[in-house]
């Protein structure tokens, strides 16, 4: 390394080439080894931490390379980052990226091996039209547990077909004109009378089913209503 003090005017002549040589090599070598006697504003290359350095008030201090001269105009990753102008999708791996907000616009395709998943309400407005192969799992479609005995009613229930199950009937005596209430036995008993109708009462009296094993027929006033008969209809679905 190269005293930059020398030479001077009293320097003797057998030592004057030697310090402009030595001085010679400090530039050419971007002062490989710190100068002795440093001018202000002189530039090295600093090997160890490889970046440049300016010598300013006495201090060797690191030199930005601007965007401009090739370099980032930062001393931090981060701060490369954002004058890059590379966001949060720069510090991702690519196994492992979160996505919050915007738009993605153009996308021709999109595949997944796994399940996409996503706080919220997840993937909306898909336009069915746009589905051109795969199934879509039936659980998608409708409310209630799919299998092969249901189908799909317009109102996204699951439902099975409404078929006849049971046909029962109620038969019995009452007054011709009466102010009580009778009850008369379901034969055979209902599975479950809420799924049951009645779809005929002799002598148009009013009937009504109130469990699995009786209907009741309130006050009447049809005259000839001694003798009764009630069809029932229990539907399975």
């Amino acid at each position: 390394m190269a005293d930059w003090a020398l030479p001077t005017l009293t320097s003797t002549y057998a030592n004057f080439l030697d310090y402009l040589a030595a001085r010679d090599l400090d530039v050419a070598k971007m002062f490989v080894a710190l100068p002795t006697n440093p001018v202000a504003d002189m530039m090295r290359y600093d090997r160890t931490g490889n970046k440049f350095q300016e010598y300013l008030a006495g201090v060797w201090t690191d030199k930005l390379l601007s965007l401009a001269g090739g370099g980032t105009g930062a001393n931090t990753a981060a701060n490369a980052r954002t004058n890059l102008g590379i966001g949060t999708l720069g510090v991702q791996d690519f196994n492992n990226v979160t996505i919050t907000g915007g738009v993605i616009s153009g996308l021709g395709s999109l595949q997944s091996n796994g399940v996409i998943s996503g706080p919220g309400s997840g993937i909306t407005a898909i336009n069915a039209a746009n589905i051109a192969t795969g199934l879509v799992n039936p659980l998608r479609l409708g409310t209630g547990t799919p299998n092969n005995t249901k189908f799909l009613r317009g109102d996204g229930l699951w439902i099975k077909p409404a078929m006849v199950k049971t046909v029962a009937k109620a038969t019995g005596t009452m007054t011709p004109v009466g102010t009580t209430t009778y009850n008369f036995t379901v034969t055979p008993t209902l599975t479950d009378y809420t799924k049951a109708v009645i779809v005929y009462a002799s002598a148009g009296l009013l009937a009504n089913l109130i469990s699995n094993t009786q209907v009741a027929v309130g006050p009447h006033s049809v005259s000839n209503a001694s003798d009764i008969v009630i069809h029932i209809v229990e539907f399975d679905y």
